[in-house]
Order: structure tokens, then sequence, then C-alpha cells
């Protein structure tokens, strides 16, 4: 068991909330690589489908349910 006075909380100084297409591989690992201690990057994925264009990324608005919901905090009862 790991001793209180060693315990590091993530995200203790703040967290960003990256939602990326499903087809982009650069901006996670560049969020994560220039985060400084105590920021946690928390991810979501809208799914796109086919080469982008406008109407791609259209059909990933309306298709994809809302990411920002799966970056919310979880309310602790």
């Amino acid at each position: 068991m790991k001793a209180v006075s060693l315990y590091s909380p993530y995200a203790w100084r703040g967290r960003i909330g990256l939602v990326v297409p499903s087809t982009n591989t650069v901006n996670e690992p560049e969020f994560y690589r220039m985060a400084p201690e105590g920021i946690g990057i928390y991810t979501a994925h809208a799914l796109l489908l086919g080469a982008a264009s406008h109407d791609s990324y259209n059909a990933m608005k309306r298709t994809s349910p809302s990411p920002q919901s799966s970056l919310r905090r979880p309310r602790l009862t």
C-alpha cells in the first residue's frame, strides 16, 4: 500500500477536455506530452467516416452523441 505522504492525485491543478475526430492521431499524444505536471487530459472521440470533407464533418456532428457529455465530471452522491 502506498504511503499517504507519497500520494500524488491526478489532475490536481486542472483538467483539459479534448474532443477530436476518430481519425485524428496527432492531437491527443501532443496534448499529453505538453501538459504540465498536475494537468489531466481527458479525450473523447467523435466517429468520422470516410474522407475529411464538409459533408463528413456535418454527418459526424449529426450522428455522434455529445462527446462533451463524456468529458463532464461525474456527480458524486
